[in-house]
């Protein structure tokens, strides 16, 4: 995801423990980006682009709500089946 600049959600194997400063801080910017124009860069390659509305940050996944969202660039089925092997 990126506004101005950008930032992956990886860290212990990809999740984020709860109390963990590095998700306190995810949190943070998450909730400073609400009304914000973001661009969400889809792990197929899909590109989204909308305006950030909300957030759930569950242990393991952390999902957005977006308005107005429009697909800027579609991604390929090709390249989602190499990252489910």
């Amino acid at each position: 995801m990126s506004s101005s600049g950008g930032f992956s959600i990886s860290e212990n194997g990809g999740t984020l423990e709860h109390g963990s400063p590095s998700r306190d801080r995810l949190i943070y910017v998450m909730t400073q980006l609400i009304g914000h124009h973001v661009d969400v860069h889809v792990k197929n390659g899909s590109i989204i682009a909308g305006i950030f509305h909300a957030t759930n940050s569950d242990e393991d996944f952390v999902g957005i709500v977006m308005k107005m969202a429009q697909v800027r660039k579609a991604g390929s089925v090709r390249r989602q089946k190499m990252l489910l092997m």
